[in-house]
């Protein structure tokens, strides 16, 4: 006999759709998972600050600016 589980709820949106997130490019230096998600060069993740501080500081995601052009 199997047991059901429903995941918890959280109250909090996806981090795509929230305000205080910004747009990173993973880095060609990144590992298979950047911020707890996975992740190959190139791709662009939505972020907040908490979750992308340690990334940064490892070289392994960039700021996108507005236009779409990552900052170097």
């Amino acid at each position: 006999m199997s047991r059901k589980t429903t995941p918890p709820k959280n109250d909090l949106p996806l981090t795509e759709e929230r305000e205080d997130a910004t747009s990173y490019a993973v880095t060609a230096l990144a590992p298979g998972r950047v911020a707890g998600q996975r992740a190959t060069e190139g791709d662009v993740l939505r972020l907040t600050e908490e979750e992308a501080r340690n990334e940064l500081l490892s070289g392994h995601i960039r700021p996108v600016t507005a236009d779409g052009v990552k900052a170097d």
